[in-house]
């Protein structure tokens, strides 16, 4: 026993120090392998998140790129039914919905016209701004200027009206809940309004409406070109006064029914039409009156000739009527009603000014003597030279 205690004296306070000493190293490299271990942990999630960021990256770049290629598309284009297809094949890579519409707003006549698709329907309807400002989303979104997001209508509408919102056509039976509106601004003008339309419930967020927004953009720009476009086209197709082709129009549309004369044998007549005396009218009243006169004139004239028939202002106050599809028979009739019709008509140009105004009329009908379509425009022509010889107001066909 006393050699166990002098054993035990005598070595116990090196083995005791000995332990310490391994108990410090192993807690320095537990906590070694601790730290190895959470940055192993965080490399992990380092790496988890880069990926998940470069996922995110690759889906924001894709998402943009699209967006870019359907914006280049739209601003090329300058017809409105051609960039409302453009984005109709577009959109469900962008945002999920069942319904997009372009809605476009014209100012100068205080009106909105609706171009909606969706389900292999398609809503064409022209509103009054003033008839549905309080009743539809997309005169709200115009007139404020702010953009609509909504989750389920039926507990939000009344955020916006005091009724619930009126559809636009009675085609319209489709039933959303879900819908954000944007408009369309370019310079700080309202052009119109894009929507999307979706019937589940809260089926939108802000990376929708900001996604929307950008396609708004594009969109507005790609209108406001397109109404432009239209309005040079009608300028240089139609003559402003009379609202009837241009020369140049007139006799563009003339060649090509010749030439389906020549192909197909399809007959066709042409009538030179010339207003009597026109030049008393404008020494007498003035150049002002005598463009009333023309305006009123041409609404007669329109009133008394096919919808097939072309009508076009070929000088001053001469007009060229093209007749496909009829002999000089039945155009000395349409000629002679036009005649009756101007002759029987007393043309109120003011209050105090009232104009009676006649018409001479050539008539011939194309035949295979004739090498081109002027050559039949010229043969009117001798006919209506001969009736305004023959003191006016007379119908002359070439026999």
């Amino acid at each position: 026993m006393s050699f166990y205690i002098s054993y035990c004296e005598k070595f116990l306070p090196f083995r005791a120090g000995e332990a310490l000493e391994f108990l410090e190293k192993y807690i320095l490299v537990d906590d070694e392998m601790y730290d190895y271990e959470q940055n192993q942990l965080m490399a992990k999630m380092n790496v988890k998140h880069t990926e998940r960021e470069a996922v995110q990256y690759k889906s924001l770049y894709s998402r943009t790129e699209l967006l870019s290629i359907i914006g280049q598309k739209i601003i090329s284009n300058l017809n409105i039914s051609s960039i409302i297809n453009i984005i109709d094949e577009e959109i469900n890579k962008l945002i999920e919905t069942d319904y997009f519409g372009i809605d476009v707003y014209e100012k100068e006549k205080s009106q909105i016209v609706y171009y909606f698709v969706g389900e292999n329907k398609q809503i064409n309807e022209t509103v009054s701004l003033k008839e549905t400002e309080n009743s539809t989303f997309s005169a709200y979104c115009i007139k404020n200027k702010k953009d609509i997001i909504i989750g389920n209508l039926h507990m939000e509408y009344s955020k916006y009206f005091e009724t619930y919102p009126r559809k636009i056509s009675s085609k319209d039976e489709y039933e959303v809940l879900s819908m954000i509106y944007t408009p369309m601004i370019i310079n700080d003008k309202v052009v119109g309004v894009m929507s999307v339309q979706s019937y589940k419930e809260n089926a939108f967020n802000k990376d929708d409406l900001h996604t929307l927004k950008i396609l708004a953009n594009y969109s507005a720009i790609a209108i406001e070109n397109a109404i432009s476009y239209k309005k040079i086209e009608e300028i240089a197709t139609y003559d402003h006064l009379t609202k009837f082709l241009s020369k140049h129009e007139i006799m563009k549309a003339g060649k090509i029914v010749f030439d389906k004369f020549k192909n197909n044998k399809m007959k066709f007549s042409v009538v030179m039409i010339d207003i009597d005396n026109f030049k008393n009218i404008n020494d007498t009243y003035g150049h002002v009156y005598g463009d009333k006169a023309l305006s009123r004139i041409s609404k007669s004239i329109a009133k008394c000739i096919r919808n097939s028939d072309y009508i076009g202002r070929y000088g001053g106050d001469e007009f060229l009527l093209i007749c496909p599809g009829i002999g000089k028979s039945e155009a000395v009739d349409v000629a002679e009603r036009i005649r009756s019709s101007i002759e029987n008509t007393p043309f109120l140009l003011e209050d105090d000014i009232k104009a009676n105004i006649t018409m001479s009329l050539g008539v011939n009908e194309c035949n295979s003597n004739d090498n081109s379509f002027m050559d039949v425009v010229k043969n009117a022509d001798k006919c209506l030279y001969y009736a305004k010889g023959k003191n006016r107001n007379i119908v002359i066909c070439n026999n």
